[in-house]
């Protein structure tokens, strides 16, 4: 069943729910450009922020790199919108790089993205 998140997401940023979203730069079935494209036409408060927000780096302990990351937080409300294009991944992350995904969502729940 097909869904519109342009309507649903706002809302749960601005209830203060975090959203990470990611994508392989090798992924030709969901290319990691129109995630990019579509979050950063997402209505909501934090738009303006996000789309001026640096992407940077994004590396395990030992230094190698797992992709970059653009993130933003709304200061009043916490919710927090997140990319991560992972490098030279295809379609399954978790499969292809899995300490690299393990990353990620331990990062993710911690509040460390």
């Amino acid at each position: 069943m097909a869904c519109n998140f342009h309507q649903i997401l706002p809302d749960l940023l601005h209830e203060g729910l975090r959203i990470l979203v990611f994508a392989g730069d090798r992924d030709l079935a969901c290319n990691w450009m129109g995630s990019l494209a579509w979050m950063k036409e997402l209505r909501w408060r934090g738009m303006i922020g996000f789309r001026k927000a640096t992407p940077f780096e994004y590396e395990l302990p030992n230094g190698d790199p797992i992709g970059n990351l653009k993130t933003y937080t709304l200061p009043d409300a916490g919710g927090q919108l997140a990319f991560i294009r992972v490098y030279g991944i295809g379609h399954s992350v978790a499969m292809e790089a899995p300490q690299g995904a393990l990353k990620m969502v331990d990062d993710f729940l911690y509040h460390n993205l």
